[in-house]
C-alpha cells in the first residue's frame, strides 16, 4: 500500500505503509496482481488457455460456414467432409419429418428460433448473429451463455415498469441487522449485492444483501424479541474493518515517546489505530472499493476485493483551519456526506466546515471547490435525468476493457490495454451520446444522474443548487428557509424528474420546492421560498430526518422519530382542489411497520422498487434515541386500472 507522507497503518500491510516514501504515486500498485484479482472477483473475465484455444479453433471452423453459424455437433476438428455428411443426414431427417423440402439454412434458422421461443417465451425470433459491421466477421453468437443475463434484465425491466404504474404499495420488514450503536451511514452496490454500514463504533460492516434476504442467517430468539413477528432473517455479515485515521511515523512517535524509529523496522512497535465514527460512506457500483469519511476531514479509499479494509489511498485533510477555502487543500472538519458521480470517476464530499469539494479519482486531487453554504452540509444528491432507461453504445471490441474501466484509474492499467488514451476518448463519446444510444448490461433500467448539476442541503435549513460548469464555485440557486420555519434540515431529496426538491424540517413537516418557480414575493419586495406542497405530521412525530422517493412520481417516504410514512402526493393535489369542504383535509398516509421509535439517519429504495432499507442514528447532530437495528423491507405493489 502506497501513501503520501509516510503514513503508517495497522493491519496486514504494515511494511508497505512504512515504505510509502519509496513510491510517490498515490495509486501505485502491482498491476498484474490487481488485474488478476479484479477478474477473479468478476467471475472470471478471462478464460483459461484451454478455453481460449477451443474458442480460436471454433472460430476457424465457423469461418468456413457460409451462414456464419456454429457447428451443431460441437466438434470443430472433424473436417469439412464430416460436416457435409452430418448436415446432409440432418436435412434428410428434417425433410421427412415435416414433409417439406427446404434449404439447410431455413431449417437451421427455424429450429433455432423455435428453441429460443420455448426457452425464453417472449424472445422468439430474436437475432443471434453479430454482423460484419459490429465484429468484423459473420460468426454466430452463442446465446446459451446470455440466457441468464437476458432473463435478469427482463425481471428488472418488468419490476421497474410495474412500480411506475403502481397505485398501492405493501411494505413489510423482513431482515434485521442488529446494531449495538447508532448507524449513521450506509451504501449499497449495484444489484443490490453488498450493503455497507458505518456507525458510532467506528467500524464499517459489509453484509451480503442477497444471502440476507434469502434467510441464510436466521435471527436468534434474543435478537428478535423486540422486533415484529415478520422479521425472522438476520443480516449475513461478510467482513468488517475499522474506519481508521492514518498516521505518519512522526505522529506515532510524538504520541508515544517510548517508540523509536528502529521499532518500525524490527516489528516491535505496539500501535493502536485511531478509529473514527463513520458519518459518510459510498461504494463503487461493482463493490470493488468504497469511500469513508473521517472526523479530521480526510477520506479513506478501502479495497473490497482482496485484503479487505486496507487503505488503498488517503485523500488528505487540511490541518490549517483558516485555509479551508483553498482548492489545493482538503476539508478541515468532519466529513458528513460522500457521493460518487454516475461515471464513477469523481466524487463529491460535504463537510462540517461548510464546503463541498469535488475529487478526481484518476489523480486524487480536488478539481472543484464549492463554497458559500451557510451551514454544515447535511446531504448531497446529483440531479436525476428522469425515470426512462438510459443507454450506452458499447463497441463490441472495447466492451471487455470498458467493463473494468471504473477501476483502471485506481488499480493500474492492464498489461493488455496499451491504448489508454483511446479508452478515455471512447468513454467521453459514450458520455455525450448516452441519451440516444443502445444499452449495456450495467446501464439498463437504472436511474441516471447528471454529473454537473447537484443539490446540497445544510443544517441551517438552506438548499443550494450547484452547477460544475460554473467556474467560480458558487451556487446558481439558493433557497432559504420559509417564514415561520425553524432553521434545521437533516435530509433532502430530488423528485424522480429532477424538477422538484423535498426538504425535511425540524417542525415535523416536509416541503416540496419547485425549481420552475423556487421563489415568490413576500411582504414588501422580499422574495421567499415558494412551497408548492407542505406535508404536516403530528407534532409528536418529531423532526423529519430521512426522505426517499419511490420509483414512482406520486409516492414519497418520510422518516421521523415515531415511524416511517408513505404519502401519495396525488391525493394532496386532489384535496387541494376540493371546494365542497370548508377546511382543507390533511393528506392521508400509510404507516410502514417495523420502525417504531428512534431518529432515522437514512432511507433507501432500490432502483426497481423491490426493497427498502432504513438506518437509525443522529449523524453526530445532537442527542436522541435510536433503533438498534438496520432493517430491510420487502416492497409489493398493486396496479388498479
Amino acid at each position: 500500500m502506497s501513501m503520501d507522507g509516510d503514513l503508517f497503518n495497522v493491519g496486514e500491510n504494515d511494511e508497505d505503509m512504512l515504505d510509502g516514501d519509496e513510491d510517490n504515486d498515490s495509486y501505485g500498485m502491482d498491476v498484474d496482481e490487481d488485474n488478476q484479482n479484479d477478474e477473479d472477483e468478476d467471475g472470471g473475465d478471462n478464460n483459461d488457455n484451454d478455453n481460449d484455444n477451443d474458442n480460436e479453433q471454433g472460430n476457424e471452423d465457423d469461418d468456413d460456414d457460409e451462414d456464419g453459424g456454429e457447428d451443431d455437433d460441437g466438434e470443430g476438428e472433424d473436417g469439412d467432409d464430416a460436416d457435409d455428411e452430418y448436415e446432409k443426414g440432418r436435412n434428410d431427417e428434417e425433410a421427412d419429418a415435416s414433409g417439406q423440402a427446404g434449404s439447410v439454412e431455413e431449417k437451421k434458422t427455424e429450429n433455432r428460433d423455435e428453441a429460443e421461443s420455448k426457452e425464453n417465451g417472449e424472445r422468439s425470433g430474436s437475432s443471434t448473429e453479430i454482423g460484419d459491421a459490429a465484429s468484423g466477421s459473420g460468426v454466430q453468437k452463442d446465446t446459451s451463455s446470455e440466457s441468464s443475463t437476458a432473463d435478469y434484465k427482463s425481471i428488472r425491466q418488468k419490476a421497474r415498469e410495474g412500480v411506475k404504474k403502481a397505485t398501492y404499495f405493501d411494505i413489510s420488514p423482513m431482515v434485521a441487522c442488529p446494531y449495538a450503536n447508532q448507524c449513521h451511514a450506509f451504501a449499497v452496490s449495484e444489484g443490490p449485492k453488498w450493503l455497507l454500514t458505518g456507525g458510532e463504533d467506528g467500524f464499517i460492516r459489509k453484509y451480503d444483501f442477497i444471502a440476507s434476504i434469502e434467510g441464510k442467517a436466521p435471527l436468534t430468539v434474543a435478537q428478535k424479541h423486540n422486533l415484529m413477528d415478520s422479521i425472522t432473517k438476520a443480516g449475513v455479515i461478510g467482513s468488517y474493518w475499522e474506519n481508521e485515521q492514518p498516521q505518519t511515523k512522526q505522529q506515532i512517535m510524538n504520541s508515544n515517546p517510548k517508540i523509536k524509529p528502529s521499532d518500525f523496522t524490527s516489528g516491535a512497535i505496539s500501535y493502536e489505530p485511531k478509529v473514527n465514527p463513520v458519518y459518510a460512506l459510498d461504494v463503487e457500483r461493482n463493490g470493488y472499493w468504497c469511500l469513508s469519511g473521517l472526523s479530521s476531514g480526510g477520506i479513506c479509499l478501502y479495497t473490497m476485493i482482496y485484503n479487505e479494509g486496507a487503505i488503498h489511498h488517503y485523500f488528505p485533510h487540511n490541518e490549517q483551519k483558516h485555509s479551508q477555502h483553498t482548492m489545493s487543500n482538503g476539508h478541515s472538519d468532519t466529513i458528513s456526506v460522500l457521493r460518487l458521480n454516475f461515471e464513477q470517476n469523481r466524487f463529491l464530499s460535504g463537510s462540517w466546515d461548510k464546503t463541498i469539494r469535488e475529487w478526481d479519482l484518476n489523480t486524487g486531487n480536488v478539481v472543484n471547490l464549492y463554497k458559500g453554504s451557510s451551514g454544515q452540509i447535511s446531504n448531497i444528491q446529483y440531479r436525476p435525468q428522469g425515470l426512462g432507461d438510459i443507454t450506452f453504445e458499447v463497441d463490441a471490441d472495447l466492451e471487455p476493457k470498458n467493463e473494468n474501466s471504473d477501476v483502471d484509474s485506481l488499480f493500474g492499467d492492464s498489461d493488455e490495454d496499451n491504448d489508454g488514451e483511446g479508452d478515455k476518448d471512447d468513454m467521453e463519446e459514450d458520455k455525450v451520446a448516452k441519451a440516444n444510444t443502445k444499452s449495456d448490461s450495467r446501464g439498463k433500467n437504472k436511474i441516471v444522474t447528471s454529473d454537473t448539476i447537484f443539490m446540497s442541503s445544510s443544517s441551517d435549513g438552506t438548499v443550494n443548487i450547484w452547477d460544475a460548469r460554473v467556474s467560480n464555485g458558487t451556487a446558481v440557486l439558493r433557497i432559504g428557509v420559509p417564514e415561520g420555519v425553524p432553521p434545521w434540515c437533516m435530509t433532502s431529496s430530488w423528485s424522480n424528474d429532477g424538477d422538484k426538491i423535498y426538504v425535511g424540517r425540524r417542525n415535523s413537516t416536509v416541503e416540496e420546492l419547485s425549481l420552475r418557480m423556487p421563489h415568490k414575493r413576500g411582504t414588501g419586495s422580499t422574495m421567499v421560498p415558494n412551497v408548492s406542497k407542505c406535508l404536516q405530521f403530528p407534532k409528536i412525530s418529531g423532526p423529519v430526518s430521512a426522505l426517499s422517493v419511490m420509483p414512482n412520481d406520486n409516492f414519497l417516504l418520510c422518516g421521523s422519530n415515531d415511524n416511517i410514512r408513505l404519502y401519495n402526493l396525488s391525493l394532496y393535489d386532489d384535496f387541494a382542489q376540493e371546494t365542497t369542504v370548508s377546511k382543507k383535509r390533511a393528506t392521508p398516509f400509510f404507516v410502514i411497520p417495523g420502525h417504531h421509535g428512534g431518529i432515522l439517519s437514512n432511507l433507501y429504495v432500490d432502483d426497481t422498487g423491490r426493497f427498502m432499507i432504513s438506518t437509525s442514528g443522529n449523524r453526530g447532530w445532537g442527542q436522541s434515541s435510536y433503533a438498534d437495528a438496520v432493517l430491510v423491507y420487502s416492497i409489493d405493489y398493486e396496479n388498479q386500472q
